[in-house]
């Protein structure tokens, strides 16, 4: 992304790693508006080799990281590929909560994602079912890819499990 705002790209590279393509590509209509509509910065990834299908997980807008910054900006959406077309299915939101944050010595309470730092395929699910880490949440969501919202849209998150108030904020989980 343009000095680490939204949205990033998912890049693929050669064995040098030398770039060979940034996903959503350019020519990725869809996908572009995608990715501009709620923000984009994969972190975490997993790949289904045989169900044809990539989790990448959205944690951080990377310069709200850096100082002076108005806060950090955790993201909380899980995006579901076709991996043959490196084109995006879907997008899988995790629920805002509001954290407080003080702006101009106003405190405020801004809703904001979990910041899902990591997603990863369970091996030898039948479902193909991914665990996803909200670490702001101090949550871990199970991620199913081949079912559908009561909206039609592939892929739905269930909390699986939530680590209590001491897992709040903690980056490693």
């Amino acid at each position: 992304s343009a000095a680490g705002t939204s949205p990033g790209r998912l890049v693929e590279t050669d064995a040098n790693y030398n770039i060979i393509n940034e996903f959503p590509a350019v020519t990725d209509i869809a996908g572009t508006l995608n990715v501009v509509e709620e923000p984009f910065n994969p972190h975490g990834l997993t790949v289904d080799w045989n169900k044809n299908i990539i989790l990448t997980s959205d944690f951080v807008v990377p310069v709200t990281i850096l100082k002076p910054s108005l806060g950090i900006q955790h993201d909380n959406t899980l995006r579901l590929w076709n991996l043959a077309s490196r084109t995006i299915i879907s997008t899988i939101t995790i629920p805002n909560v509001c954290f407080p944050t003080i702006i101009h010595e106003t405190l405020l309470t801004l809703p904001q994602g979990g910041g899902i730092q990591d997603v990863k395929f369970i091996p030898g699910n039948n479902e193909s079912a991914a665990l996803a880490t909200a670490v702001a949440l101090g949550q871990v969501w199970i991620i199913y890819p081949f079912r559908y919202d009561s909206s039609g849209n592939q892929g739905v998150a269930e909390l699986l499990y939530d680590l209590g108030p001491t897992a709040e904020n903690v980056i490693a989980i």
